[in-house]
């Protein structure tokens, strides 16, 4: 019994091991197989050469550039601590009062103390700027603009596709 409880806490330490930076920014590097990105700058890049391949697929379309405009920036929402302290006023009144003190939970990973992050949360897409050559007519214009509205999920006001 004590050898299969040691054996139960060993997997449940090793499965709630934090990610390390090093592991962290590699995950940034290789943005397609995980959702952890360091920074906005990584997220936009990310969300541009993805509409860049798909764009460039379509039929009438020779090259394309694509800008991404972000409508705020990347938020982590870190793992918090909270503790009820009791605490005397001493303005006006005399009792007590309680007070919640919260604090980001650290945890010790390899490359030193690191902040555990609950989840992402990232930003919504305000603009996108398409230029491509091989415009010739309308339609793969309309293409371009309902792939963009579709993919981003934005108003189609907030697209612009110009001729190279």
């Amino acid at each position: 019994l004590v050898v299969v409880l040691c054996v139960v806490c060993v997997l449940l330490i090793k499965s709630n091991e934090p990610t390390t930076l090093s592991t962290a920014t590699a995950k940034a590097n290789n943005y397609e197989a995980n959702t952890y990105y360091v920074s906005s700058a990584n997220y936009c890049k990310m969300l541009e050469d993805k509409l860049c391949r798909v764009l460039s697929k379509i039929d009438g379309v020779e090259s394309v550039e694509v800008m991404v405009t972000l409508d705020s920036s990347l938020e982590l929402v870190l793992a918090e601590t909270t503790q009820n302290k009791n605490s005397s006023t001493s303005i006006i009144n005399t009792g007590s009062s309680n007070v919640e003190v919260s604090t980001p939970l650290i945890l010790d990973g390899s490359n030193g103390q690191e902040p555990l992050i609950v989840k992402e949360i990232l930003p919504k897409v305000k603009g996108v700027l398409v230029v491509c050559s091989g415009l010739k007519n309308v339609g793969v214009k309309l293409d371009i603009l309902h792939a963009v509205q579709s993919l981003m999920d934005i108003d189609i006001s907030n697209i612009q596709v110009l001729a190279a």
